[in-house]
């Protein structure tokens, strides 16, 4: 029931920060808030994992919580950025292999915590200690950490094109 509740967090992260991410993208421009996304996806998406359960529920909900505002708000400004030089007549094989990609990502990720999960069980001999899900975090988090240093290659007006001022 814990876990349920925990999770429900991510998605009211999620959700909460939709009316939001206009104004924050157009104050801030998609550069600043893909990093800045980014950057909290990893260390809340880590510290999700790595808390022990010990912890009071309500610290685990708030960074659920944070997990969600950041993975929606990156996604967003990953979304709408990728389609910003598309020519109208592209878009349409565009989505479609966005959307693939966006699939294949999240298979790959759970693959990665699988084998994460597993390698971290076998160094701590059993899947359900701690350290198992710290090599889980570690392990899902370092794609997101190569694309975060991809994105430092994102022009600094990336986008502003799109932005209202």
């Amino acid at each position: 029931m814990t876990a349920g509740v925990v999770v429900m967090f991510v998605f009211v992260g999620n959700i909460a920060i939709k009316p939001f991410t206009s104004p924050i993208l157009n104050r801030f421009g998609y550069r600043r808030v893909l990093h800045a996304s980014t950057a909290g996806l990893i260390v809340t998406g880590i510290a999700v994992f790595c808390l022990p359960s010990t912890f009071p529920t309500w610290i685990l909900c708030t960074m659920a919580l944070l997990t969600g505002v950041a993975r929606s708000g990156g996604l967003t400004a990953l979304s709408t950025i990728t389609f910003a030089t598309i020519p109208a007549n592209q878009r349409r094989a565009a989505n479609v292999l966005a959307s693939l990609s966006q699939q294949v990502g999240a298979a790959l990720g759970v693959a990665l915590a699988t084998m994460g999960l597993a390698l971290g069980g076998s160094l701590a001999r059993g899947a359900t200690s701690q350290i198992a899900f710290v090599v889980a975090a570690v392990v899902t988090a370092l794609p997101t950490a190569l694309g975060w240093l991809v994105l430092r290659r994102l022009p600094e007006h990336a986008g502003d094109e799109l932005r209202t001022h």
